[in-house]
């Protein structure tokens, strides 16, 4: 699943998400649309914060295996 579809199974808007890591709506728009991967230091914000998986926000650093 992608953080796009991850955040909208959630009920959470893009806005909310920048606000959770002090980030622009931009910013989280290229995370969804998967322009840009999320740094792993706002990937492990939003993990602690809204328990999205890390996997989802970047598997190049976080294999399915190792999210948890």
């Amino acid at each position: 699943m992608s953080l796009k579809q991850t955040i909208r199974t959630l009920g959470i808007k893009q806005r909310d998400l920048a606000r959770v890591v002090d980030v622009t709506e931009g910013t989280v728009s290229q995370w969804c649309s998967e322009m840009r991967r999320v740094p792993p230091h706002h990937a492990r914000k939003l993990h602690d914060a809204l328990g999205i998986p890390l996997h989802v926000m970047n598997p190049e650093v976080w294999p399915v295996e190792q999210s948890a």
